[in-house]
């Protein structure tokens, strides 16, 4: 297993790439904060699949995804598989006008206690991640330049106030082309920097600011006719800038991107849930027809395989062969374990861990999104 974070998420999307591109399949599992919102919201024997959905759809606009696991399963030769699984932790970022409220259900954070849930890297270190609808969004905030809106929440602003302060005390004494330095710190993040940048010219006509080899911010005083021309030069670094922030903010959704873009088949165990958060959390919000849902559905991820719908459907066919008295994840898992299903089924595929990715070789971590995609995906 490899564990994804905010911090190291750059570095890590060209080998998640890869092992996307070059797997067969990929298997999902998502862990939430919350399954109801409310009384209204239970699950009853007599719903139609149109009220199950309903539903779920109005507990899950409420609920977000605190941890999503992908494991991507190569074919290493005719009949063994390395697998590549992906532990990511998320967390909405707020930004500008964005500023995403979700529910927390005390008996989910509960659960996930048992099960040694991170609750810190879930909010200091999550992934951040936007639909459809809340990047276009960021975009037009930042095109009106309101992104500000937000600032105080992302950057804190007395920290804002003492960094201009301190300018504005160096400006008085300063003269043309004389600079000043904004070390770096552990907490500047692209986000930030690129807030400070803006924040510093709208404030100072007579600056202008860069970004040095260490990421410290470089404030040189100018005169007004080389500022004009410096926001003249600087308006197609402004718009890259721009872009690397928009890419920042999508974080996980470009993942869900590259399982759009290569069309893999998607494995999951009672995945309605699961197929339902990603949908609203990386795509667009959900629907208000089950209908329309599986139709789009279909668009984008068009070869879906349940697991749990699988083992229900084979309890009949392998009557008498092998016991498949329940269906949950961890029982299935278990069983083509066994040495009874082994001896039953001729050529069982060889499944493995890939190199660096050997964590659950040895350990169980049931609930982990990252271990129970792997059990998904896997016999072994």
């Amino acid at each position: 297993m490899c564990e994804v974070i905010k911090s190291n998420f750059e570095a890590l999307f060209p080998f998640i790439e890869k092992a996307i591109k070059q797997c067969e399949f990929v298997a999902l599992d998502t862990e939430f904060t919350g399954l109801q919102l409310d009384e209204s919201c239970k699950p009853s024997l007599f719903d139609t699949s149109e009220d199950r959905y309903l539903k779920l759809r109005r507990s899950f606009t409420h609920f977000t995804i605190s941890q999503i696991g992908l494991s991507a399963f190569v074919n290493i030769n005719e009949n063994k598989y390395e697998a590549h699984t992906f532990n990511f932790y998320l967390f909405p970022h707020a930004f500008g006008s964005s500023d995403v409220r979700f529910t927390i259900q005390a008996s989910s954070f509960s659960f996930l206690t048992k099960h040694n849930f991170d609750f810190n890297k879930f909010v200091y270190e999550g992934v951040p991640y936007l639909n459809m609808e809340e990047e276009l969004k960021l975009k037009e905030d930042l095109s009106r330049k309101t992104m500000f809106s937000g600032l105080e929440r992302e950057v804190d602003e007395e920290e804002i106030q003492c960094i201009c302060s301190e300018i504005a005390e160096w400006f008085v004494r300063s003269k043309k082309h004389e600079t000043y330095k904004v070390e770096n710190n552990s907490d500047t993040n692209k986000i930030n920097a690129y807030l400070l940048h803006t924040e510093i010219r709208k404030r100072f006509p007579d600056v202008w600011t860069y970004s040095d080899e260490a990421d410290n911010i470089i404030v040189e005083h100018v005169t007004a006719s080389q500022r004009s021309e410096l926001e003249d030069l600087d308006l197609d670094t402004r718009k890259h800038e721009e872009q690397k922030l928009v890419q920042t903010m999508l974080g996980f959704t470009r993942v869900f991107r590259l399982l759009q873009d290569f069309q893999k088949p998607v494995v999951g165990h009672n995945m309605l849930s699961d197929l339902m958060l990603v949908y609203d959390k990386f795509y667009k919000p959900l629907p208000e027809k089950f209908s329309d849902f599986k139709k789009e559905l279909c668009t984008v991820l068009p070869r879906i395989y349940d697991t749990k719908h699988m083992a229900v459907s084979a309890k009949k066919a392998l009557a008498g062969h092998v016991a498949v008295d329940k269906t949950s994840l961890k029982k299935i898992y278990q069983m083509f374990n066994s040495k009874e299903v082994s001896e039953a089924v001729l050529f069982s595929p060889c499944i493995e861990h890939a190199a660096s990715f050997n964590l659950y070789k040895d350990v169980e971590l049931p609930h982990e999104a990252g271990y129970d995609a792997f059990m998904c995906g896997s016999g072994k």
